[in-house]
């Protein structure tokens, strides 16, 4: 006789197939490679996301850690979501309940961690410490809580570490380590309470904190007057609204995009791109000190926790980066064309925006587009003008001209069929 039954979760209670799936494909259309469809995903169900992207897939080793981040970047957004409980099961489980069977579901270590502390889990936001400190705080701060897998390259103490420069030293932690092992051991606290303590680098991390109310932005084109510009001697150059809005609109930034700012400058593209991908990192390069100042002052101003600032000159303050998603060239030191290039070979679906005042900095564009006949080129002259009011009673307005700027759109030529 029976006393117990032990069930798996995915595939034997809920069909997670179609989060899998998607998850799969999404991995696959973000870096630019065909996708196996249902018969890849029905071979590689089961096994390692490793071993699937590197053998199945036989994806470039270096490619891989990429793949398997834009994979569980999306399951863990909505993947888990789509998830189904197959027919009848749930009237199977009352039944066998009904005859004394204790029934032992395997689960994930985020129910498991929420179901002894006796919370919700469906309202948690997973979030990924590998290499991305920030996304921590800066999810915290978006929805209140959140669950984090550590691991040795960043272990409990020092995400607590983390919160705690970030000013969230008054959130409530609990750390699970090692969960449903007889050496199972729940710590709670706060993050200045647990930060530097020594856990078990393989622990299960819930983090609560009161959301911080954030202001309503426009989707792009935030005013001029939102950044902090400095008073002393020449302003540090910053992209316009009106010439931001375009170049920001024609980046297509998703929530978990990778973005480049190239000569940031004061940030106000990188403020705009920080605001749009929420989920994902923005990284601001700049050359000069003084404006690297003014961007760090801007990104303190904004609350933005997804952020990296990259001091140097490009190409090479970029070749240490991760591949982007989308990259803004607001300014690039007469390196434009190897910018490009670079970004490119990062990753070939990149698209790629840069602005331009002179018809020189137009025509290395046009000449490194010739040479790379996988994309395609666009550009636009944008005029725009505002009134200034006249006179000691400003009855009568002027409207003044700003400089006209060409904005140039690098994109993936599509193919034909």
């Amino acid at each position: 006789m029976y006393k117990c039954i032990l069930f798996d979760m995915d595939g034997t209670l809920v069909n997670s197939y179609a989060g899998i799936y998607h998850a799969y494909r999404y991995a696959f259309e973000k870096l630019g490679l065909p996708f196996g469809g249902e018969a890849f995903v029905r071979h590689a169900i089961g096994a390692p996301l490793p071993l699937v992207f590197s053998r199945a897939a036989g994806m470039r080793e270096e490619a891989v850690p990429r793949a398997v981040e834009l994979y569980r970047e999306y399951y863990a957004r909505r993947g888990k979501h789509e998830a189904e409980v197959y027919s009848g099961m749930a009237q199977t489980l009352r039944e066998l309940k009904e005859v004394s069977l204790e029934l032992i579901p395997g689960i994930s270590s985020l129910q498991y961690l929420c179901a002894r502390l006796e919370t919700a889990w469906d309202d948690v936001i997973v979030v990924s410490v590998h290499g991305r400190e920030g996304k921590v705080a800066s999810a915290l701060r978006q929805a209140g809580k959140v669950f984090v897998l550590t691991g040795s390259n960043q272990t409990a103490g020092q995400v607590c570490d983390a919160l705690c420069r970030e000013g969230l030293g008054k959130a409530q932690v609990w750390v699970g380590e090692p969960l449903s092992y007889p050496q199972e051991k729940l710590t709670g606290g706060t993050a200045e309470e647990l930060a530097g303590r020594q856990f078990d680098p393989l622990a299960a991390m819930l983090i609560t904190a009161a959301p911080t109310p954030s202001r309503s932005y426009p989707a792009i084109g935030l005013d001029d007057a939102e950044f902090l510009r400095g008073d002393e001697g020449k302003p540090i150059p910053m992209t316009k609204q009106e010439i931001r809005a375009v170049a920001v609109s024609r980046l297509h930034i998703q929530p978990e995009f990778c973005v480049y700012d190239v000569g940031a400058g004061t940030g106000s593209v990188t403020v705009e791109a920080s605001l749009l991908a929420r989920g994902g990192r923005v990284f601001a390069v700049e050359k000069n000190p003084k404006a690297v100042e003014q961007l760090r002052r801007n990104l303190k101003h904004f609350s933005l926790t997804n952020v990296e600032v990259v001091e140097g000159t490009a190409p090479d303050a970029l070749s240490d980066l991760p591949a982007p998603d989308a990259v803004f060239i607001g300014g690039s030191s007469g390196n434009i064309e190897e910018i490009v290039r670079l970004c490119l070979a990062k990753n070939p679906q990149v698209r790629i925006v840069a602005t331009a005042i002179t018809l020189e900095t137009v025509a290395q564009l046009l000449e490194a587009a010739r040479g790379l006949p996988e994309v395609s080129l666009e550009i636009s002259q944008i005029s725009a003008a505002r009134a200034r009011a006249l006179g000691k009673e400003q009855q009568m307005h002027l409207m003044m001209g700003q400089n006209p700027v060409f904005v140039c759109c690098l994109t993936p030529q599509k193919e034909e069929g």
